[in-house]
């Protein structure tokens, strides 16, 4: 009997591997644009790689917006929107005629955050009208956010300890529930209130919010700011310290009211006497290469923003192209490429490595942001040395 079900057994493997073998290669699908070749976003609702029709320094036609990397109608005068909204880039967006602003929309939902002093009471936008409120999006899974809202926490404290009242919300999206055990994964010492967006809500929508972006809306209801997406290295910079400033702006804001041109048709460029609104973020809309090479930034969760533009890495003892191993055995020639560093991994196109054999050369950047080599080059040379090993995965 343990032969025949040995046999039975073996044989069914035999049938499944064939059948994956002759059924020919499946499809991967992109969960973010470092997947995507160059020049192509990834749509992360299908996994397909696509053409971005628009990016932040490529707009669409007049009468259209940027909306996950595509062109999307919009309106052209106020008159095409609902009572209460002004036509501004081509949105249709709340506007609060009574202070002349962009209005904050009003959510009311459960805190998720067990640490909080609200847990599973709802707070609302609208309950900071004193000193306002300033909104994080991100995931509760996302580590890269523990660290931005961490840096964020600082900057609240360190405003409270000035006299300030700061009130910071934690806004996690939509594909990933704030259950009290992914909270406690990386967001255990958070008191502040953590809300759940979800697609009957639409609370980054509203914002117009990408991963990474950070909202301030002041005491009289007004988006007064709107930044992003963050990095963890710009923050302890000169954006930090706009930032800073703007909060502080926004708890003493006061609602004022300016003449605004009845023929505008929504109109809203400040130098022309029109409101002054903060910049209007594309969903989306990060920075993507083209055939020229510009590098890639994407606002995912395994992703670190716009970076500008890299400096090359300087591999001068790889003049030779060759690598020494240690006692002496002969050194196994490889090609040196040209290769650049970049947000994206640069690897030698080579048939698969038997066990044992040389890896490939490449040059790739670190995107930890809580590696002590954040944006640092490595190579298959700086790694010569040293016993590693790659885990290939996506970050979640």
């Amino acid at each position: 009997m343990l032969v025949g079900y040995r046999s039975a057994t073996m044989g069914l493997v035999a049938v499944l591997v064939a059948g994956f073998v002759f059924s020919g290669c499946i499809k991967s699908r992109c969960f973010q644009n470092a997947d995507c070749g160059l020049g192509e976003v990834c749509d992360r609702q299908v996994g397909t790689c696509f053409k971005p029709e628009c990016l932040v320094d490529v707009p669409c036609p007049s009468g259209s917006f940027c909306e996950d990397y595509r062109c999307v109608a919009g309106c052209a005068k106020d008159e095409e929107c609902q009572e209460g909204q002004k036509c501004i880039d081509a949105r249709c967006l709340p506007f609060r005629e009574e202070c002349n602003c962009l209005a904050a929309t009003d959510f009311c939902l459960a805190d998720r955050n067990p640490n909080s002093a609200s847990y599973l009471q709802k707070v609302c936008v609208s309950d900071h009208n004193e000193v306002g409120v300033a909104l994080f999006f991100g995931s509760v899974g996302c580590s890269h956010c523990w660290h931005l809202y961490g840096q964020l926490r600082e900057m609240q404290q360190e405003l409270a300890g000035e006299g300030f009242a700061p009130s910071l919300m934690f806004i996690n999206i939509k594909s990933v529930d704030a259950t009290p055990d992914n909270v406690a994964k990386g967001m255990s010492d958070v008191t502040t209130p953590i809300v759940q967006d979800g697609e009957a809500v639409g609370f980054w929508d509203a914002y117009l919010a990408d991963w990474y972006h950070f909202v301030l809306v002041d005491r009289s209801g007004c988006i007064a700011a709107h930044y992003g997406p963050l990095s963890s290295v710009t923050l302890d910079g000169e954006e930090g310290v706009a930032i800073r400033a703007a909060w502080k702006a926004a708890m003493a804001a006061e609602c004022t009211q300016t003449e605004v041109d009845a023929d505008s048709g929504g109109d809203t460029g400040g130098p022309d006497g029109g409101p002054d609104l903060p910049d209007l973020k594309d969903v989306g809309a990060g920075d993507v290469p083209d055939s020229a090479g510009d590098e890639e930034a994407d606002p995912a969760p395994a992703d670190v923003p716009d970076l500008g533009d890299l400096p090359g890495t300087e591999l001068p003892e790889l003049v030779d192209g060759t690598s020494e191993q240690d006692g002496g055995d002969e050194t196994e020639p490889q090609d040196v490429p040209p290769f650049q560093l970049a947000e994206l991994c640069q690897v030698v196109q080579t048939e698969p490595v038997a066990l044992g054999g040389w890896v490939p050369f490449f040059l790739c950047m670190d995107r930890n942001s809580n590696s002590a080599g954040y944006l640092d080059g490595f190579s298959t040379w700086s790694l010569s040395e040293m016993v590693w090993i790659a885990y290939f995965g996506a970050c979640t």
